[in-house]
């Protein structure tokens, strides 16, 4: 193994499946390059993952597995950064992989034209259980200016959006980048432990509010799994408080950063759609066991509480699309048996949509 890797990947561990496990990890040793290393992070998972993870390792030194009680991922990102010293840091999610190569591909652009960038951004794939989707940046290749840049901030805390229109590319994810190390260490950037929704997003606030250069590989180098049982679509009726801590370190990091006036009618409009998102995993999702009669009580004092009830009074519907327009108008008529509805097929369409 070359002494002096190039490029660290940090691979948080917690619950995954043993096939998908595997797979990412050995996407990860089938490498063409030496010159980088895996951080293997066991947040104290339950089941045989530390196990697995340390199988790997005996056999690859290019892998080191970390060990420890569980604090959630946040924590065990941060636990990986204080102990990285390479020039690049990249994340992976434990049950995606990358492509064979994806090391090769960084080693070229990051010691060539992308050698003094903050961030670089790469496409990807969604994989879905029949079928497979490959999500382009739908920009110039190479250096990230002008308005190209200006939608690439401002999706940290709205959408992104390009020559007018929604992407489909999702900005706010950790493992379509590659991070400078001394660009975190110098703007000083970390998870939020205490935000255990929008990590990610929260993340990259900070960093592409900040970064000074950002560069843009039209190469769809990482698989991301998109399944119906992941996180983002479990009950969870803690998703009120979580989102209410996502919010308060949102506005803090835009504070931060100077941009609290300019971003006030974006953030209305993510407080509106972070409200649909509690109904959606919270109030109306499947698994809660309160009766009809009550779930609708329950979005009615949520959509009545702090943040939520004075952004849907007041969000701008322009920076809205038809399908949040139409929620919001329900949540001002209060019109929650309709909301009831409307949040069930949709969930329901979107479960069909990943099984495909």
């Amino acid at each position: 193994m070359n002494a002096d890797p190039f490029l660290t990947i940090i691979v948080p561990v917690y619950g995954i499946r043993e096939e998908y496990l595997r797979q990412c990890i050995e996407s990860l040793l089938a490498q063409e390059r030496e010159d980088f290393r895996v951080l293997l992070i066991d947040d104290g998972s339950p089941d045989r993952c530390g196990v697995i993870c340390d199988e790997y390792a005996e056999k690859d030194s290019r892998l080191t597995v970390i060990h420890q009680e569980n604090q959630g991922v946040s924590a065990a990102r941060n636990n990986c950064l204080r102990v990285t010293d390479t020039e690049w840091v990249a994340f992976v999610d434990a049950d995606d992989w990358v492509e064979r190569d994806y090391v090769t591909a960084l080693y070229g652009e990051l010691n060539g034209s992308a050698r003094d960038a903050d961030v670089l951004l790469l496409d990807y794939t969604r994989e879905l259980r029949n079928s497979s989707e490959v999500r382009i940046l739908e920009m110039p290749e190479g250096e990230v200016s002008g308005e190209n840049l200006e939608a690439v901030r401002k999706s940290t805390y709205y959408k992104l959006q390009l020559r007018g229109r929604d992407s489909a590319y999702d900005m706010v994810v950790l493992w379509n980048k590659v991070y400078s190390r001394r660009f975190l260490r110098e703007l000083d950037v970390w998870f939020v432990p205490e935000a255990r929704k929008g990590q990610d997003r929260l993340f990259n606030a900070d960093v592409l509010l900040g970064a000074r250069r950002i560069r843009y590989l039209h190469r769809s180098l990482y698989h991301y799994r998109c399944l119906e049982e992941s996180r983002t679509n479990r009950y969870d009726p803690d998703v009120p408080a979580l989102t209410r801590i996502e919010l308060k370190s949102l506005r803090r990091i835009v504070r931060r950063h100077g941009l609290e006036e300019q971003t006030r009618e974006y953030l209305r409009y993510r407080i509106s759609t972070r409200l649909y998102a509690c109904m959606r995993l919270y109030c109306f999702h499947e698994n809660n066991p309160a009766p009809r009669r009550e779930k609708l009580r329950q979005a009615a004092r949520l959509a009545a509480s702090k943040p939520f009830a004075d952004a849907v009074r007041s969000v701008d519907l322009r920076l809205l699309n038809r399908q949040e327009r139409l929620f919001v108008r329900c949540v001002r008529k209060k019109q929650f048996g309709l909301l009831y509805l409307l949040v069930r097929v949709k969930s329901i369409a979107t479960g069909r949509r990943l099984s495909r």
